[in-house]
């Protein structure tokens, strides 16, 4: 009887086997990526999520193993007298930066200078902290003394309040002066000085103003006084003297300029002889038997020189005097005279707020003039 293929054993041909099963295969899997469930894999390809996520939060050691060992090795290599060298190099470099770090913290500031104690009065604050600052100043004028005028190294040296004005040099404009503009009133003569920074770094007779200006300096002061206004400044009054010539002289001006010029400026300007006016039977020049003051040609330093000078002055007229490197100081220089009290006089002094501080015995005053001019206003 013969048998249909079909029907033997009921297994299929041995050639189609593999093709079923690669059917079946692929028909499982489809049936597992539809139901959501992961594919079989075998061996270390396949992780479940779990593992995945262990294995991102860190570093897989057993398959990557660091060779610590391999480094130590490396750091041994090294040379031990390099380790030692960047170790005391690294120690210096720290020592110097301390050090630096410490001097800035604990030097006092330039600008600030020392404490004062707030304890004190506040008028006894204020002159502590002036004088504090002048002799901060006056340091540093010592140790760059080639940058300044000899000439105002002695102004700093003599007047306290000048030491200020003489540091500024460095820094200033020396070509322009600065408006006067204190407030003036007639009959009161203002206390002006050479070391103002509003005239006193100008040049004038080939020298810083403040120590060669003396004549005009006074000249405004009187007119100043005698015309109520400050129409002539110091530092024009200088001009004029330099455009007639007459910045010149031990004083710096020529007397010359005040006679021949004055009118110019409004004022009346006259020769006062004091010599001449010596006491009978003593020669001009002589001195008298008190002996207020060493011989002057012009000014015998005598009493009845002094009551001369004393008798020149009134509320409308003033004495422009030439001093003779006497009493008034070692350099010849200008001052105003004015009258005092009780028959003194007042000197009102350039170059000497000293000598402008007091009043003084005209017999004294007269005997380091060389010489005096008596000065009023031209309309009195």
């Amino acid at each position: 009887m013969n048998e249909s293929p079909q029907m033997g054993n009921g297994r299929p041909p041995l050639g189609n086997g593999s093709g079923r099963r690669s059917s079946h295969g692929s028909r499982s899997s489809s049936r597992r990526r539809a139901q959501g469930q992961p594919p079989q894999l075998h061996g270390r390809g396949y992780q479940t999520p779990a593992q995945r996520r262990r294995n991102a939060s860190g570093y897989q050691l057993q398959r990557h193993p660091i060779n610590f060992a391999g480094r130590r090795g490396r750091l041994g290599a090294l040379d031990p007298r390099l380790i030692v060298l960047v170790a005391v190099v690294l120690v210096a470099v720290v020592l110097v930066v301390s050090s630096v770090v410490s001097c800035v913290s604990s030097a006092p500031s330039r600008d600030q200078g020392p404490a004062v104690s707030q304890d004190l009065p506040d008028d006894l604050q204020n002159s502590l902290r002036q004088a504090l600052s002048r002799d901060s100043q006056l340091a540093e004028i010592a140790e760059r003394g080639s940058e300044y005028p000899e000439p105002l190294i002695r102004l700093a040296l003599a007047e306290p309040g000048a030491v200020g004005f003489v540091y500024g040099w460095t820094s200033s404009d020396h070509d322009t002066a600065q408006p006067y503009d204190d407030a003036v009133a007639q009959g009161e003569v203002p206390a002006l000085y050479g070391w103002d920074a509003r005239w006193g770094y100008l040049d004038y007779g080939g020298s810083p103003l403040a120590v060669t200006g003396s004549g005009p300096i006074a000249c405004a002061m009187a007119r100043i006084a005698l015309l109520g206004n400050a129409d002539q400044t110091p530092a024009t009054i200088a001009q004029a003297a330099t455009d007639a010539g007459k910045a010149s002289g031990d004083s710096g001006t020529d007397a010359s300029f005040f006679t021949e010029k004055g009118g110019d400026l409004g004022l009346a300007v006259a020769a006062l002889d004091l010599a001449g006016t010596a006491a009978p039977g003593q020669d001009a020049g002589q001195d008298s038997p008190e002996g207020d003051g060493p011989d002057q040609a012009a000014a015998p330093g005598t009493a009845a020189t002094g009551d001369a000078l004393a008798k020149a002055l009134d509320d409308g007229t003033y004495v422009l005097a030439q001093t003779g490197g006497g009493a008034l100081g070692a350099t010849p220089h200008w001052v105003l005279v004015t009258p005092g009290d009780n028959g003194a006089v007042t000197v009102h002094d350039p170059t000497s707020s000293g000598n402008s501080s007091h009043q003084w015995d005209p017999a004294t005053v007269a005997s380091d003039v060389a010489t005096a001019l008596t000065v009023q206003s031209a309309k009195a």
